[in-house]
């Protein structure tokens, strides 16, 4: 009796020292996670008003990771004085592998931006350098923007991505439909084209990623495109960081919990 008092002892013991290097281990994960998705808020422009002393347009944005870490992003940064550009970009998969991705696919295409290479230039070699080594067949939807202030020109070219939504001053609105050429990362030397929108004064561009049209209920209805372009169209006299706020509660609301995909949504407004 004694012996197996002793023996199952040891078994509770040895089961307790398991559980605690299971509960440190777990607690590890959490904190590099945590820390991962501080790095990825960090790199993401967060302060708004972004350009204050700029009053003749407005700009706003928000990325909602389904995990801890996401595979959307958003950038928006000045090339010159007077050009503006605007990235939105979904990368194929989620979580860390997805969040590692998106980095390098945010390095690149800021540097080639820089190099003042047009939209579709930018994408056609950003696209040849994710490829180089890519073994993991992840891939990146990038809708790329440079906005001229004094003229309203918006010169866009767009990798896959999903169309972005045109909303004029007198309530009539638009998709820009055309896609230039596939996502980013699947093969090397695609060549992508390039359109442009004349924004005219009080006019909106709203960029999105497929987590916003494809948000689920709990009884799997999708939001879907036009609910989401009917709630923009609703919030068209509110100032844009008020209508993303109000976005970010509807799609809450609707999804009840049951978030299964990144949700990033960035708007630019002409002013008049």
């Amino acid at each position: 009796l004694e012996h197996r008092v002793e023996e199952r002892t040891r078994e509770v013991l040895d089961l307790q020292r398991v559980e605690f290097e299971l509960r440190a281990a777990q607690e590890k994960v959490e904190n590099e996670l945590n820390i991962a998705a501080q790095i990825q808020r960090s790199i993401l422009p967060s302060n708004f008003p972004a350009f204050p002393e700029h009053s003749e347009f407005d700009l706003y944005a928000m990325m909602v990771p389904a995990r801890e870490v996401g595979g959307d992003f958003y950038d928006f940064f000045f090339i010159d004085d007077d050009h503006l550009a605007v990235i939105i970009a979904d990368v194929s998969d989620k979580g860390v592998p997805a969040a590692l991705f998106t980095m390098i696919s945010r390095t690149i295409i800021r540097s080639i931006v820089r190099q003042r290479k047009s939209p579709s230039q930018v994408l056609a070699e950003t696209n040849d350098l994710l490829c180089e080594g890519n073994d993991t067949g992840m891939f990146v939807t990038v809708f790329l923007a440079y906005y001229h202030l004094p003229s309203g020109q918006f010169t866009y070219a767009n990798g896959g991505h999903n169309p972005a939504l045109s909303f004029g001053p007198n309530g009539a609105s638009k998709k820009l439909a055309c896609k230039h050429g596939p996502a980013l990362g699947v093969r090397p030397g695609l060549t992508y084209k390039e359109d442009i929108e004349k924004l005219e004064p009080g006019q909106m561009i709203v960029l999105y990623t497929d987590g916003v049209t494809e948000a689920s209920s709990p009884q799997d209805e999708l939001f879907g495109l036009d609910r989401f372009s009917k709630l923009v169209c609703s919030c068209e006299s509110l100032k844009l960081s008020q209508m993303i706020n109000h976005i970010d509660k509807d799609l809450k609301e609707f999804q009840q919990g049951n978030q299964f995909d990144d949700i990033t949504v960035l708007a630019l407004k002409r002013e008049v």
